[in-house]
């Protein structure tokens, strides 16, 4: 009996001794599962940089996760968590705000809670931009008294997101603000002038032929360009002023508190500024800038204030390049009527209302019509014959320069080829090009045209501002494929530009059109003759022709055949004439001159 006790005790022992291994295996097996939850949770909250936070409201007491230790750069054994010692730890700029939130939760618990972002700055003086939540945690019907949260490290987040916005805003060409932060700087600046009266102007930037410059240099060169003249414009002005690229090479400046008086002494500083040369590489480059002026007035919204600025920089465009006007109502009736006409010219060559009228070159030695240069004129149904001054830039502006030249020379060698026939006798045209034609398969244009009218290559001639031919480079092969084939080149407005004797020896040139602007003040005095008798024997020496433009008066035949000119053109010889006047009239008088 005795030993079957001790037995039942044995095996009472044993039970209770599983039972507590059991309970201990359990015990052990939650804390692992405890420690893993809380492994997972801490490896969670660095991955996603975040710390979290409990604050016993009443006593100040906070606690805090490791993540937010490392997250602000604060020592565990050094620093301890406290709705103040946490505020020292924001931003100067943002503490006020990030206080009066606080304060209101407090003022408020269960019903505010928190989130906000707001800056950090870490004892290195590095700052960290973090998102804060907190919620109100609730035992039974009690007011609450604690408040759990996080802080989550959002500075790349966020500085990813100024970057978006400073692009959405700015020009990445130039670092310029872009039309639609102008427009925003120039809504607050004129909700200000509306308000005090304070004076407001804005300045409108166009680079003058900066395409020409643009496909001679390459894209390269012409961004390079742009970003200078940006630096060269925000170095014009002061700070306050706001300057932007709207676009291509169109620039903008706000001057606030300025007048328009004051506003005009700004342009001329930004004009010859923009003027210096600049230095590209081996190129040395000077450009010009037309510029307008608007003035804001009570009633303008900012579209409407840059408008006008925009319509002030049309007129001082045609009023010559590099210059300025201040915008006055006038300039906006003007510029409606420029706009239909633009809308009516893309519809020009279609309905073929333009026509070619022939200016006659006089060979001034003999008297004899030797050439015709071709002019376009467009034949309106309602405007009558408008001017080429009024429709050439348009047509330029809208490209359709390249279409309309292939049509005036397709048009001049076929006209050219029937009055060879019905005259009998050698005649050679000319045909203006545009840049925008360089820029072009001039090779194939040409060959079309002399191919549909059978006028022999000899007897064309294209006329080309030699400020074009020097910027574009492209062109001159083609020119020179032009050249090998029989066709002529011809240098016209010569002496305007910036042509040196190096450059013409290598140009691909067989004539040389002397601008009317000298031959205008021919008989004025010793020098100005001179002049275009050093040009007639510059061209003589480099085997060129030379035919003299603009000629009015006998007197300036007279002295251009005295001077060794071998053509004239101009109205004191013939005015430009329909194709069958022409004819009639070469007919009656093969002499003109002579």
């Amino acid at each position: 009996m005795h030993a079957f006790f001790i037995a039942c005790e044995s095996v009472a022992c044993l039970v209770s001794w599983r039972a507590n291994e059991d309970a201990l295996n359990r015990e052990r097996a939650t804390q692992t599962a405890s420690q893993r939850v809380n492994r997972d949770l801490n490896e969670a909250q660095t991955l996603a940089k975040v710390g979290s936070w409990d604050w016993e409201v009443g006593s100040d007491i906070i606690w805090w996760s490791p993540q937010l230790y490392t997250l602000t750069g604060r020592d565990p054994e050094r620093f301890t968590p406290g709705a103040e010692s946490f505020l020292q730890l924001v931003h100067d700029d943002d503490r006020p705000r990030v206080r009066a939130l606080l304060e209101a939760a407090v003022a408020k618990p269960g019903e505010t809670g928190l989130a906000y972002e707001c800056r950090l700055v870490r004892p290195d003086g590095a700052v960290v931009v973090v998102h804060c939540l907190g919620r109100w945690v609730r035992v039974g019907e009690k007011a609450p008294t604690s408040m759990v949260g996080t802080c989550q490290d959002i500075t790349e987040r966020h500085a990813l997101q100024r970057a978006m916005e400073h692009q959405a805003l700015h020009d990445s060409l130039t670092g310029l603000g872009n039309r639609a932060l102008f427009l925003d700087r120039l809504d607050h600046a004129l909700t200000l002038h509306k308000r005090s009266g304070a004076a407001l102007s804005v300045l409108f930037i166009d680079l003058d032929d900066f395409k020409t410059v643009n496909d001679g240099l390459g894209h390269g060169k012409g961004d390079e360009i742009l970003a200078e003249v940006g630096h060269r414009l925000q170095a014009e002005v002061r700070a306050s002023d706001t300057v932007a690229r709207l676009g291509g090479d169109e620039f903008a400046v706000l001057l606030e508190d300025t007048d328009v008086e004051r506003a005009v002494e700004v342009a001329e500083r930004i004009r010859d500024a923009v003027h210096a040369p600049m230095s590209l590489g081996d190129h040395l480059v000077s450009i010009q800038a037309s510029m307008g002026i608007a003035p804001a007035v009570s009633s303008t919204t900012s579209p409407e204030v840059l408008r006008d600025a925009d319509i002030a920089m049309y007129a001082a465009k045609e009023a010559g390049q590099g210059g300025c006007e201040v915008f006055t109502t006038a300039m906006r009736a003007s510029v409606i009527n420029r706009t239909q006409l633009r809308e009516e010219l893309n519809n020009a060559l279609k309905l073929d209302q333009f026509v070619l009228h022939f200016q006659p070159v006089v060979n001034q030695q003999t008297g004899v019509v030797e050439a015709v240069e071709a002019l376009v004129r467009w034949e309106h149904p309602e405007r009558g014959l408008v001017p080429p001054a009024d429709f050439i830039p348009l047509a330029e502006d809208t490209g359709l320069i390249v279409a309309l030249g292939q049509w005036v020379t397709e048009q001049a060698a076929r006209q050219t080829k029937a009055l060879q026939r019905q005259l009998g006798v050698p005649l050679w045209v000319s045909v203006n090009l545009s840049p925008q034609q360089l820029c072009s398969d001039v090779v194939g244009m040409v060959r079309r045209a002399l191919d549909a009218s059978g006028l022999d290559a000899r007897d064309l001639v294209l006329e080309i501002t030699e400020s074009t031919l020097l910027n574009h480079e492209g062109a001159i092969q083609q020119l020179e494929t032009l050249r090998a084939e029989g066709v002529r080149v011809a240098v016209d407005d010569f002496g305007t530009g910036y042509s040196s004797l190096s450059y013409l020896r290598k140009l691909p040139v067989d004539v040389l059109k002397i601008d009317r602007s000298f031959v205008d003040c021919i008989n004025d005095g010793p020098d100005e003759a001179a002049m275009v008798e050093a040009i007639i024997k510059l061209a003589h020496t480099l085997g060129l022709r030379t035919i003299a433009e603009g000629i009015e008066t006998d007197e300036q035949d007279v002295t251009l055949r005295r001077l060794g000119s071998d053509a004239g053109q101009g109205y004191h010889l013939c005015r430009p004439l329909p194709a069958e006047a022409l004819l009639d009239r070469l007919r009656e008088r093969p002499r003109i001159s002579a």
